[in-house]
């Protein structure tokens, strides 16, 4: 039976560092046409399964999703991401995105999929990074969007904050997470109800994450000594920027408000002492107050008086009015919907509102912020100064709300005018649309210091030096609010046209830096203002007629002007140029005059890709730029996703997840979606794609899933391409030789590596996943280029556990519920019950029930259990079989089997005629634990051969009890390389049996039982031990026992494994050490998920007492310098052996050199006892080992005892020990009679010094 995953709902250690999860493997190599190396080295490593730095190096979150599932993330040493679902509440999917990111999609929501449903709600990884893990928010921030008088509340089961967003029809909610199943049950009802993809639910049109937002600051100042030295009169980056040329000609900002939506601000610096109007805070700060530096910084480059400087450092608009909206906390960080609250108040006040601040994910201008923003700019006339972000040197990596169209968006480029190397680059994801639209300067830029703050690096008391596009974002806000002083009746779009028009040119194109760098004097000077920002046209093919559009220049001089016009066009991979013109080339403009020009590209000339370059329009004294992009485009064709029905299912109604891929670019288009019904169209850029996807039941009761779609399909002109679930068959590799029962474990995964857009790397566009009692995953056939194309599968093969007979037919049958059928052979006579409302007649026999409604199925077993019924079949001749996506625990009160088909009639019929039914249970002798990678194709009976069979690692496993069956009770292996499934047993766990391993593959192992602990007195499931993942190498052989006695207190050193229950190595920095036991250890680096009953840890420095913590993990603080330590820890056991010990390590320690952190040098002992499988002694010699924790150098043992104890460590006898090898130790345990407790102490020491006392009270007994 199926076991809830150990370690969910669990108190754990609060992370100071967090952890990441780890990619799908990359395309692999051929193996071959049949047969199938499981885990081969054509199957890429970890390290080489994508990007890096996804997450914090080596940390572990939980994340709880709107549907109430639960996720586990972590990482490994390089910060991949690795994800598992302990407990799901419903079925679910897993796709990766080209960044490394991790969506994990509940199946019950395919229908809301970017309809209703933002995909990103599902994004785990990305949660993480924002803080929204359940160690650091108890609540899921969302951001709805609904029809006038819709109960957003109401619909999703959310509580809203009270916060309006009127400018998107949304209002700001929160879903707790402890209630979250509830908005999970709502979801899924409306998707059931679905006919196809949904665009509405209740009147709500969209769900987005509130994410968080921070500032736009980047590294702290290359030079701050540089930056130190102000120029003579001002700071060069107010020259650079042209304004005292601005300021020269009258214009300061005079008039003209500008808000800044930031930290808050220092109103009392001297910069901005009385510059500052109006003061709000939509932030979860206590007040506006800037704690964090960075607003008070932004502030006063817009419009700060310089007085604290003598003027040389004052801001672009020194006269302008600042008004200050705090909308990011203390901590330099917002929520979406507190920032949008803020530009609403902000747009009614300003003029210019400046927002040096983003997210961290690019945006295609449909996001919230980006929405909120355009809104905005069209009520109010405010313009909106946007930081373009600090996520370059990437293209495509311009965040919200600096994606927004009417966003006057900033890069950075240094006192050079070069590009900032951390400055953002376009277009826009989707295609081609040109961002930043110019630049500023952004690095090493000193303006004010909030007091008290220590924001970038500090020059003194007053200022500060900081480099980012947040510091860019204030002079173009600055330089906006003069020109609005020099033109008081103009738009934002034309103040936008007129300060991209007068950039001075850089090098780069425009989707790099814009138009140029900021000239205000050149803005503020007047002459040819362009009638607009950018020109961007989309082409797609066939590209028979010029591209045309009309151009305007306005005279805003006060004499004549002659204007030259020209163009260029280059393609962006470096390509020649493309073919421009304008008609007419010259224009001669009156003051006031406009005059337009036609540009001309020829369309039919260019090849698909995008192309850049710019329109100048150069006069006496005037120069005008407007950028211009081209997206050359194939040709816009249909894309027609149809199914057919699963084997045994109705025709209509399918659950439909599909993700579309363009092969040659990523970024050319990449989607996912999800309908119900037969089919759905999009329109999609011609060319080679990946169309797969997965269909479903979408029965609770016989929940299907197959994978489908063609991987490799050139899309050309209307194409359909068919999820043939009618072609599905249930995935089953033949093991040749081995009888093995269709896997109960199953996850099936589809890879595609684009040629270009994901930086090389695959992505895993769906895996899809089945749990005993769901039969397994199906798949349709499916092949594709190599290159291109992988499926893989990973799963659990063992001997049938369950045998059911009924009038000498065999039964297709599964078990149901908690109680499960004893082991052994039985044979029952069967009662036909009906309904199950009448179980009287069932003393001692199997009632054959009717399948009741789910909610009534515990009621039916409580029934059956008082009427002495032995078991209890559940059947339902209408549908193939019964397989409930998760049958669920604690429902069933006598066991239940399940059936559907002919092998429910048949036990009806059995039922009916009085007849009887055999059953059968029993333990696996072997399971098959694989990794089957296939290359350019994806099939459901893969054959493991002969050949292959030889390259597998065998395990022989031993699982430990005591003789009153106090152990383990099942087990549970991951591959953690790729994929979120759980290799559970099914069926009784055996005391001995062998696991054949895919080789070449990291797998974490676990054995699992019930503990009992003071904060679950009544007993769970958790791993009783596990652990922290391992490669096994082709052919091995090795034994491995699982929850021996005793079990002691130790700690882990091995690298982070799949678990959030794994304890973080002893290691301590210049200032604090961080202290994690694993209270049972039964190996070197093995652990637990339990916790004991009590437990106390207390720290000495040269014979001190530090602290003392009612816990097996603790901080302490500690000096620098070095020093004697004494770590005491004791504690009272449970899962699952009762033990209670006492240790004592002694070490020497002193601050890491260089910095950083190092681990302490403390000593384990690990203990092989000559114990049976039901830990008993059976003679032989006990083989004690001593060792540092790993990842620390070993050093000479100088010393080793032991004495043993049968009295409870009332009085101790020596052992004799006699020394094995370095660090390992034999000795003949004592021999006493059956019951009698035994205890263990030992006391070792090494070369360094280090030591440890440890004594285990009655660690075994006779």
């Amino acid at each position: 039976m199926r076991v809830p995953r150990p370690g969910r709902g669990r108190r754990r250690r609060p992370a100071a560092g967090t952890v990441a999860t780890g990619l799908a493997a990359a395309v692999l190599a051929a193996l071959g046409a049949t047969a199938v190396a499981p885990g081969s080295p054509a199957h890429a490593e970890p390290g080489d399964a994508g990007p890096a730095g996804v997450l914090p190096a080596s940390g572990s979150w939980t994340v709880t999703l709107l549907t109430g599932d639960v996720v586990e993330v972590t990482s490994d040493a390089d910060g991949r991401a690795r994800t598992a679902v302990p407990e799901p509440l419903s079925p679910y999917r897993v796709s990766h995105e080209p960044d490394g990111d991790v969506l994990v999609i509940p199946r019950s929501v395919t229908p809301l999929l970017g309809g209703v449903l933002d995909p990103e709600l599902f994004n785990v990884t990305s949660q993480v990074r924002q803080g929204y893990d359940d160690e650091s928010s108890d609540t899921i921030p969302l951001i709805v969007q609904r029809e006038a008088g819709a109960d957003a509340a109401a619909a999703l089961a959310a509580e809203t904050s009270g916060r309006q967003l009127p400018s998107i029809s949304a209002v700001a909610a929160e879903v707790a997470k402890g209630e979250a199943e509830q908005t999970g049950e709502a979801l899924s009802a409306f998707a059931a109800e679905a006919a196809g993809p949904l665009d509405e639910l209740d009147g709500v049109t969209h769900v987005w994450l509130d994410g968080r937002v921070t500032t736009a600051a980047g590294a702290a100042a290359a030079a701050p000594a540089a930056a130190a030295e102000p120029a003579p009169d001002l700071d060069r980056n107010l020259v650079q920027v042209g304004a005292p040329a601005a300021w020269a000609a009258g214009y300061t900002g005079a008039g003209v408000t500008v808000a800044v939506l930031d930290t808050g601000a220092d109103t009392e610096h001297p910069d901005l002492a009385g510059r500052i109007g109006a003061v709000e805070n939509f932030s979860d700060a206590e007040d506006a107050l800037d704690r964090d530096g960075h607003g008070t910084h932004v502030a006063a480059t817009v419009a700060g008086t310089g007085a604290g400087s003598g003027g040389a450092r004052s801001g672009v608009a020194p006269d302008a009015q600042l008004i200050i909206g705090k909308v990011l906390n203390d901590w330099g960080e917002g929520t979406e919907s507190g920032i949008i609250a803020g530009m609403e108040w902000a747009a009614q006040r300003a003029e210019v509102v400046n927002m040096s601040l983003g997210s961290s994910e690019p945006s295609d201008g449909t996001d919230p912020m980006s929405l909120a923003l355009d809104a905005l700019t069209e009520e109010h006339g405010t313009l909106f100064v946007v930081a373009a972000g600090n996520s370059g040197p990437l293209s495509g990596t311009i965040g919200s709300p600096g994606a927004a169209a009417r966003a006057l968006t900033v890069g950075a480029v240094d006192g050079s005018d070069a590009l900032a190397e951390f400055s953002s680059r376009g277009p826009l994801p989707g295609g081609g649309v040109p961002k930043p639209d110019l630049s500023a300067p952004g690095v090493d830029i000193v303006a004010a210091r909030a007091a008290g703050t220590t924001m970038g690096e500090p020059v003194d008391e007053l200022y500060t030096a900081a480099s980012g596009t947040s510091m860019a974002t204030p002079h173009v806000a600055g330089a906006a609010a003069v020109l609005a002083q020099r033109h008081p009746d103009w738009t934002p779009q034309q103040l936008t046209n007129a300060l991209v028009g007068s950039a001075d040119e850089l090098a780069g194109d425009a989707f790099d830096t814009g138009s140029g760098r900021l000239d205000l004097g050149a803005a503020v000077a007047g002459g040819a203002v362009p009638g607009q920002d950018s020109v961007y046209a989309q082409l797609p093919e066939p590209r028979e007629e010029p591209f045309t559009q009309e151009l305007s220049w306005t005279n805003t001089g006060d004499g004549e002007l002659v204007l030259d016009l020209a163009a260029g066009l280059r393609a962006r991979s470096g390509g020649a140029e493309a073919g421009v013109s304008l008609e007419p080339a010259e224009l001669v403009l009156a003051p006031g005059e406009t005059g337009t020009a036609t540009l001309t590209v020829d369309a039919a000339g260019l090849a698909n890709g995008l192309y850049t370059g710019m329109v100048t329009a150069t006069g006496a004294g005037t120069a005008a730029r407007t950028p211009l992009a081209v997206d050359a485009q194939p040709p816009l064709v249909d894309l027609t996703i149809a199914t057919t029905p699963l084997p045994g299912t109705a025709a209509e109604g399918p659950e439909v997840y599909y993700s579309v891929v363009n092969l040659d670019d990523f970024g050319v288009y990449g989607r996912v979606g999800g309908f119900t019904g037969e089919s759905t169209t999009l329109r999609v850029p011609a060319g080679r794609y990946a169309v797969t996807g997965d269909i479903a039941t979408g029965d609770p009761d016989y929940d299907v899933v197959a994978l489908a779609g063609d991987p490799d399909v050139a899309v050309t002109g209307a194409t359909t391409v068919v999820f043939d679930g009618a072609a599905a068959r249930p995935v089953h590799p033949r093991v040749e030789g081995a009888d093995t029962a269709p896997p109960g474990f199953v996850a099936a995964g589809l890879l595609s590596t684009p040629a270009a857009g994901t930086g090389g790397f695959a992505l895993l566009t769906d895996e899809v996943y089945s749990w005993y009692p769901q039969p397994p995953v199906h798949v349709a056939p499916m092949e594709g280029a190599a290159e291109v194309f992988a499926g893989e599968l990973n799963l659990r093969l063992q001997a049938p556990h369950l045998s059911v007979e009924a009038g000498g037919a065999e039964i297709s049958a599964v078990e149901l519920g908690s109680a499960g059928l004893p082991a052994g052979e039985r044979t029952l006579p069967a009662v036909d019950a009906g309904d199950g409302t009448d179980l009287s007649g069932s003393s001692g026999a199997l009632a054959v029930v009717a399948l009741p409604a789910e909610g009534e199925r515990a009621a039916v077993t409580e029934r059956a259990a008082q009427a002495g019924a032995a078991a209890v079949a559940f059947v339902d001749e209408s549908r193939p079989g019964i397989a409930p996506s998760f049958a669920g625990y604690g429902w069933a009160e006598v066991p239940v089997i399940a059936a559907g088909g002919e092998d429910a009639a048949a036990l009806l019929a059995a039922a009916s005629a009085g007849g009887e039914v055999s059953l059968a249970v029993a333990g696996s002798p072997y399971v098959y634990d694989l990794v089957l990678p296939l290359p350019g194709r994806m099939e459901p009976e893969p054959v493991v051969d002969a050949a292959a069979q030889r390259e597998l690692a065998v395990l022989q496993e031993s699982f430990h009890r005591d003789a009153d069956g106090t152990g383990p009770d099942s087990d549970r292996r991951y591959y953690l390389a790729g994929s979120l499934m759980n290799l559970d047993s099914v069926g009784p766990l055996p005391q001995t049996r062998t696991a054949y391993l895919s080789p070449g593959v990291p797998w974490q192992s676990m054995a699992i039982g019930t503990a009992v602990d003071a904060w679950f007195p009544e007993g769970y499931s958790a791993a009783l031990a596990q652990d922290a993942g391992a490669v096994y190498q082709a052919g091995a052989e090795q034994e491995v026992a699982w929850v021996t006695r005793p079990q002691w207190p130790g700690f882990v050193g091995a690298p982070q494994g799949a678990s959030t229950c794994q304890p973080t190595p002893p290691e301590r920095t210049a200032e604090r050490m961080d202290v994690w036991l694993a209270p049972f250890q039964d190996g070197r680096d093995r652990y637990g998920c339990a916790d004991p009953l009590a437990a106390e840890l207390s720290l000495e420095v040269d014979g001190e007492p530090v602290a003392t913590h009612p816990a097996h993990f603790a901080q302490f603080e500690v000096p620098a310098g070095t020093a004697e330590y004494r770590l005491s820890y004791q504690q009272e056991g449970q899962a699952p052996y009762r033990h209670r010990s006492s240790t004592a390590w002694t070490f020497t320690s002193a601050a890491p050199a260089g910095g950083g952190t190092a681990r302490l040098p403390l000593l384990g002992v690990d203990y092989r006892l000559p114990l049976d499988t039901l830990n008993r002694p059976q003679g032989g010699t006990a083989v004690l080992e001593v060792a540092p924790v790993t990842g620390t150098d070993p050093e000479r043992i100088r010393r080793f005892r032991v004495w043993t104890s049968t009295d409870s460590g009332e009085t101790w006898v020596p052992a004799r020990v006699s020394r094995a090898a370095e660090g390992r130790y034999e000795l003949r345990l004592p021999r006493v009679a059956e019951g009698t407790g035994v205890s263990l102490r030992v006391d070792a020491l090494d070369a360094r010094g280090s030591r440890i006392e440890q004594v285990l009270y009655d660690a075994y007994r006779g």
